[in-house]
This record gives C-alpha cells, sequence and structure tokens, in this order.
C-alpha cells in the first residue's frame, strides 16, 4: 500500500495541494465574512450539476413543455428545477455579501488589484450567465428577458445588425434563438466563468489574503519564513468551511420545501406563466432582484441610446475602484468616514433594487435618476472622501485579541507545531 501511495504521489502534482491549502497561510483572524468565497464554489459546483441534469431533458424548441415535463414526470425533477432555479438567487446573495466584505475590509487594495478586477469579471459573467438562463425557460419573463437583449444588441449602429443574426438568430423570440442562448448559458460564458474564478483564486494566492484588520500578515515571519499572524487553510479553515457549509444547505432546504418563491423575489408569477407576446395583463413580470440595480441604471433615462450608455459605464465603473480609493488604510475599522460613506453606497444599492424591480412607470424615474446621479457621484467623489478623511493607523500586526481565547491559542499553537516551527517568536523579520 506504501509503494501504491508512493507511486501516486510522485505522478500527481501535490505540490499544488501543499502550495493552495495545507500551506498557505491564511490571516488568523479571518471572521464570518470569509466563509462567503467557499460557499459561493460549492454553488457553482450545484449550479452545474443541476443545471446537466436539467439539460438532459431540456429541448429549446418547446421550453415550456420541457419545463412542465421535467418538474411534472421526471424523478424528482421539481426539486432539480428549484435548486437550480433558487440557486441563483442565493448565489447572487453570496455573491454581494462576498464583495460587501472586500468593500469593508479594502481587499481591493494593493497589491490585490487584479483581484478586485478578476473579482468583478466574475460578476459580469455570472450576470451574463443568470440573464440568458433568464430566457430559457420559455415564460414570461423568459420573453421580455430576451427583449431587453434585443434592445441591448440594437443600441449599437456599426454592430446591431449582424449582432441579431450572430448572438439571437433573429428578430424574434423562438428555438433559433433559445438554441444559441442554451449554448452561450452551457458552454461559453460557463467557461469563462470557471477560468476567471480559477484566475481570480492564483492572484489571491500569489498576494495573500487580505483580514478584517486589513494588516500585513507576512510583516512578522519566524526562522522558517512563516507568518506569524497566519495559519494553515488546510485543516484549520476548512473544517470551519464545513460547518458553515452545513448551516448554509440547511438554510436553502428550508427555503426550497417551504418558501420556494419567496413571496415573489425569487420565483414570481412571470417565471411559471407561458410567454405570451400580445397579452401581459395580470402577469409579475419584474427584473430578478440580483440584476435589478443595473436594469435600474438602463432605464434611468427615457432614451434607449442614453440608458444604455448609462449602463455600460455603470458596469465599467467598479473596475477603478482600487485606483480612486487613496487612502492607504484599508479597513473601515480605522476609517470612519469612509465606512459612512460605504454605507451610503450599500443603502443606494439596496434602493436601486427595490426600485429596479419595480415595473417602469413614470413615478419611477424620479427616484431611478436620484440613486443613478448618487451611484456615480459615489465613486466619482471617492478620491476626495478618501484624501480628506483622518486616518486611524491599523495595528502593525493581527490583534493580540484575536489570539487571547482559548481556541485561537489551540488553532495558532496547533498550526506551528504542525509545521515543526515551534512557538517561539525569536526569528521574526
Amino acid at each position: 500500500m506504501a509503494n501504491a501511495l508512493e507511486w501516486f504521489y510522485r505522478r500527481v502534482p501535490m505540490d499544488l495541494y501543499r502550495e493552495h491549502l495545507s500551506e498557505y497561510p491564511a490571516p488568523k483572524n479571518f471572521n464570518i465574512g470569509y466563509y462567503m468565497g467557499s460557499l459561493l464554489l460549492v454553488m457553482v459546483a450545484l449550479q452545474f450539476v443541476t443545471g446537466l441534469l436539467l439539460m438532459m431533458q431540456y429541448n429549446p424548441a418547446q421550453p415550456v413543455q420541457s419545463i412542465q415535463n421535467i418538474t411534472q414526470h421526471v424523478w424528482y425533477g421539481w426539486l432539480i428545477w428549484l435548486m437550480h432555479t433558487d440557486g441563483v438567487s442565493f448565489f447572487f446573495a453570496l455573491l454581494y455579501l462576498h464583495m460587501a466584505r472586500g468593500l469593508m475590509y479594502g481587499s481591493y487594495k494593493t497589491p490585490r488589484e487584479l483581484v478586485w478586477v478578476a473579482g468583478w469579471f466574475i460578476f459580469l459573467l455570472s450576470a451574463g450567465e443568470a440573464f440568458i438562463g433568464y430566457t430559457l425557460p420559455g415564460m414570461a419573463t423568459s420573453y421580455a428577458a430576451s427583449d431587453v437583449i434585443s434592445q441591448l444588441l440594437a443600441g449599437g449602429a456599426w454592430y446591431g445588425n449582424w449582432a441579431f443574426q450572430l448572438v439571437l438568430g433573429g428578430r424574434s423570440y423562438g428555438a433559433p434563438m433559445l438554441m444559441r442562448f442554451e449554448a452561450f448559458h452551457v458552454v461559453l460564458l460557463f467557461t469563462l466563468l470557471v477560468v476567471m474564478i480559477v484566475v481570480h483564486v492564483l492572484l489571491l494566492h500569489r498576494v495573500g489574503s487580505n483580514n478584517p484588520d486589513g494588516v500585513d500578515t507576512h510583516s512578522r515571519t519566524n526562522a522558517k519564513g512563516w507568518p506569524l499572524d497566519g495559519i494553515p487553510f488546510h485543516p484549520y479553515f476548512t473544517v470551519k468551511d464545513m460547518v458553515g457549509i452545513g448551516v448554509f444547505f440547511l438554510i436553502f432546504a428550508a427555503v426550497l420545501l417551504y418558501n420556494p418563491s419567496m413571496n415573489g423575489w425569487f420565483i414570481s408569477s412571470g417565471d411559471v406563466q407561458p410567454a405570451n407576446p400580445l397579452y401581459f395583463g395580470g402577469i409579475d413580470i419584474r427584473a430578478p432582484w440580483y440584476l435589478s440595480p443595473f436594469y435600474q441604471l438602463l432605464r434611468a433615462s427615457p432614451s434607449n441610446n442614453q440608458g444604455q450608455m448609462i449602463f455600460w459605464v455603470g458596469l465599467l465603473m467598479p473596475f477603478f475602484l482600487p485606483w480612486l480609493d487613496r487612502n492607504p488604510v484599508r479597513s473601515i475599522r480605522y476609517r470612519p468616514i469612509y465606512a459612512v460613506w460605504l454605507f451610503l453606497l450599500f443603502a443606494d444599492m439596496i434602493g436601486m433594487m427595490i426600485v429596479g424591480s419595480e415595473p417602469a412607470m413614470p413615478y419611477t424615474l424620479f427616484p431611478e435618476r436620484i440613486l443613478t446621479v448618487f451611484y456615480f457621484a459615489w465613486f466619482m467623489l471617492l478620491p476626495m472622501v478618501s484624501g480628506i478623511e483622518v486616518m486611524l493607523m491599523h495595528p502593525p500586526h493581527v490583534p493580540a485579541r484575536v489570539g487571547d481565547g482559548l481556541m485561537g491559542r489551540i488553532m495558532h499553537g496547533g498550526a506551528l507545531r504542525a509545521r515543526g516551527q515551534g512557538g517561539s517568536n525569536g526569528g521574526e523579520s
């Protein structure tokens, strides 16, 4: 048996396991906000498995009949469909929390600028993946979503005609369009999403993880170069992640079994009514909550061209965040003015989500414009806000309160013993 394992280890890149798990130094002051990354990976895997099972029964020429067959006749098809449909909302809830934690603790600041840029690419690919998937069931909201895509493509004077033929296969909702959307959803966008996730993780592990205090955990090391403020990611944080995943799936199962529609926020009446281009009366057609903030940008102007310009520029603004925030301090724990400024952004995004989920009516135009103006003003004024605020310098290392508890001493001491590094600080550099 030992010889077989030795033969196997010689041929398998175990150095990747050591580099990214057992020998990856994670800051010892990680909190609950750092569960989101592992939960997102689990949700991507779940969406892949459930999507693969749904694809086995899906027919783009008869989308409504396919969904009805899956939910009514396929063994546990109703559960697979609910897991995939509600899973999108859970995925985006985790993704928004993941980005909010990055904004709070300054995870976009040097040297993690490219980590943030790759993460925003992941968000855009996820939004495109979800939005195109929204068109596939052939329901009323599917038709409305395809109409939004048509308007986006029609907005370009130089690419409108050929884009219709290449992307949509025509100017009407039907089998040619759905066949292309299925290919984009299942193959193209998902492949790009997985590639960007791998790039995101590799970039993160290249520069190291941030932490709630925003301190450089590699500033103090022992004689063997191991950060004194870090512990091995595996097994210490993988075990905690497993507990978090278990709690998450309890919540996930409760929603699926007791309130899968979440009172219309996860599944609206328009998601289960077959599309009829001639009649939408009495059907609740709304943008999915996780895309409604940016859909609200699209309709902030009555002009289609102006709305598209606002939409695309709004999607590009977060890319420049690492260079707009000029304060060297990372965490909001030591940036009181930025904490208030960030809270206003969160409130603005929630307002955009609520207004964007409402039907486009004359009374929604004014709040849409106010929310849109503040969204852009937040980024434009950030250099000034970050430049004038009084800096409260963060501590040079992880505060002692993190390691004072019994569990902190057990985990930190156990990590050092596991690596044969002892508990001495005599080798600090």
